[in-house]
């Protein structure tokens, strides 16, 4: 045979259209965007399908690379891969979510996705409901100012401890940032008592007090610069009532980091919040542990205080930085007289009490002897 015959065969082979395999790695990676998902395969109009692409079988060394990993992605340019129907039915259940359970027929890989998806930032009252771990650990990372516990529960806390730290934290951000005045028509109360089985702990840093302060009657309008405390009000913290499973309460009715200019209203409180306060601690019959920091108590907020939480079981109660006075080292000591033995803790760091007072104390430590 000539060269030109092998020539002539040569270009027409190369003509001839080629029936070629795709890689295993091509094969896969359309199996994993174009499969059929379980709801898909649950179809009516998938009743007579005869080409059953789900069963196919890889028997490969399950090395291949995600269809996601071959699209190169920089700061400018679109990811175009085309989503899974099983992705654009959940983004739709985020998108549409108002509240209650994660959505029906979803299964544990889709409930983990569900909750990745929705936003952390959803009213407690609609998301209370939800038992997704993924979604709960989120909620804690967001809202927890101790990211060095969160990683310590990591992996080894169960689900539960999720969702109750998430519902705490939850409750008391709501409770820190919401204005005072909007508190029952944000619905509060029923925030509180939807949240009380699960509420164990409470740590409110800084409560914020309301936002102008009245003007007496038949004056003008008028602006206090520096309000004495009876007009030095925050919200009624009686709602607190109803956490009835709350152990441990700690709470900052003052500044504890100063991040606006200075208003005495701002790191004062009055006789009224600490009756509020007290009303809802006598009703908090597992209390264990409560903690009143930062706060500006006077001796007669201090025998108001201490009243209501004498019939209490309290292991540990703390009073650090409440500038503690003149009169207050007496009345002090008759409420550790009267208080049950179960106390092993008491803090009084960082206030003022001075010789005097600490002989009028001392009395009252001396029973625990």
């Amino acid at each position: 045979m000539s060269d030109t015959n092998l020539l002539h065969l040569s270009a027409v082979w190369r003509q001839l259209p080629h029936l070629s395999t795709p890689l295993e790695r091509e094969l896969w990676n359309s199996f994993r965007t174009y499969g059929p998902s379980w709801q898909t395969q649950q179809l009516a109009s998938e009743t007579q399908r005869e080409l059953y692409v789900e069963l196919v079988s890889f028997c490969g060394r399950g090395t291949c690379r995600p269809f996601d990993a071959m699209v190169h992605l920089t700061g400018d340019s679109v990811q175009d891969v085309p989503k899974r129907l099983s992705t654009i039915v959940l983004e739709f259940l985020v998108a549409s979510y108002d509240g209650g359970p994660e959505p029906g027929a979803l299964n544990c890989c889709q409930v983990r996705e569900f909750g990745s998806l929705l936003s952390t930032e959803l009213p407690l009252l609609k998301v209370i409901d939800l038992e997704s771990e993924t979604y709960w650990r989120r909620v804690v990372w967001c809202y927890s100012n101790d990211l060095l516990s969160y990683h310590e529960h990591d992996y080894l806390a169960p689900r539960r401890f999720w969702k109750q730290q998430g519902i705490e934290l939850k409750l008391a951000r709501m409770i820190e940032q919401q204005d005072p005045q909007y508190w029952e028509l944000e619905g509060l109360e029923d925030t509180i008592k939807k949240a009380a089985p699960f509420v164990d702990n409470l740590y409110i840093e800084q409560l914020r007090p309301n936002p102008t302060v009245e003007p007496i009657e038949d004056y003008e309008e008028y602006t206090i610069r520096n309000a004495p405390d009876e007009l030095c009000n925050h919200g009624s913290l009686a709602v607190l009532e109803h956490l009835v499973n709350l152990t441990s309460l700690s709470l900052v009715l003052g500044v504890k980091n100063w991040l606006k200019p200075y208003q005495n209203r701002y790191s004062n409180c009055s006789l009224e919040d600490i009756e509020n306060l007290g009303q809802a601690l006598q009703k908090l019959e597992k209390l264990k542990k409560f903690t009143l920091s930062h706060t500006r108590l006077n001796s007669s907020k201090l025998k108001i205080l201490l009243e209501f939480v004498t019939p209490l079981q309290l292991q540990a109660l703390r009073l650090p930085h409440c500038q503690l006075a003149v009169g207050c080292g007496a009345i002090l000591g008759r409420f550790l007289s009267r208080l049950q033995p179960s106390l092993t803790h008491l803090d009084l760091a960082h206030n003022r009490l001075d010789a005097p007072e600490l002989d009028q104390l001392c009395p009252g430590l001396s029973v625990y002897q």
